[in-house]
């Protein structure tokens, strides 16, 4: 609170989405996705079938274990552990793509403007799961989702990790010397807190 009073904080804007179906009306911060329903079997084969429009032009059907529809903030969760790339979330309006263990080789994540509508028409039934919580079954639908015009706002401070600092430590990296930068990210903040203070 006394870094936002002595105008010590930055705000960074979010993208989020929005998805809509006859039976769903929703957004989201990190990504929605598209997965097929748990077989009563386990040893039966979880797979879907989806074919895909981006701004009305037909990408392609997507045949596999799903798919994700993902943000910048999004980009660092599912979307990367199926071969999506890490987006600078801070001011980033885009959406991304992301085809799950699709049984086509040559396909890839796709980068859309967060002004583009993707439209999913689902051959099969499919559950649709926003950002990892709620979660609804959809039989014979078309989805669609686009970048929510509504920003989420998040409020930094000095106290916060750099995003590139936290990708380094978490995902190891090993590109930054995080004793020495952190060392010198103290001593930074408290010498800009002594300034505030005189």
């Amino acid at each position: 609170l006394d870094n936002m009073i002595n105008g010590q904080s930055s705000i960074a804007s979010r993208q989020r989405y929005k998805i809509e179906s006859e039976d769903i009306t929703g957004t989201g911060i990190n990504d929605a996705m598209i997965e097929p329903l748990e077989p009563e079997n386990p040893y039966d084969r979880k797979i879907c079938s989806l074919d895909v429009y981006i701004d009305g032009e037909y990408a392609g059907e997507y045949t596999g274990s799903g798919l994700a529809i993902s943000t910048p903030t999004g980009s660092t969760g599912i979307s990367l552990s199926a071969g999506g790339p890490i987006h600078y979330p801070t001011n980033n309006h885009s959406l991304q793509v992301i085809p799950l263990n699709t049984h086509s080789m040559g396909v890839r994540p796709l980068v859309i403007s967060s002004e583009s509508t993707v439209t999913v028409k689902p051959k099969t039934e499919v559950n649709v799961m926003l950002d990892g919580g709620r979660k609804y079954e959809q039989t014979d639908c078309k989805l669609e989702i686009t970048g929510d015009t509504t920003r989420a706002y998040i409020i930094r401070t000095e106290f916060d990790d750099q995003f590139f600092e936290a990708m380094d430590k978490k995902l190891n990296w090993g590109l930054r010397d995080n004793t020495d930068k952190s060392k010198t990210k103290q001593s930074d903040s408290k010498d800009r807190l002594e300034v505030a203070k005189d």
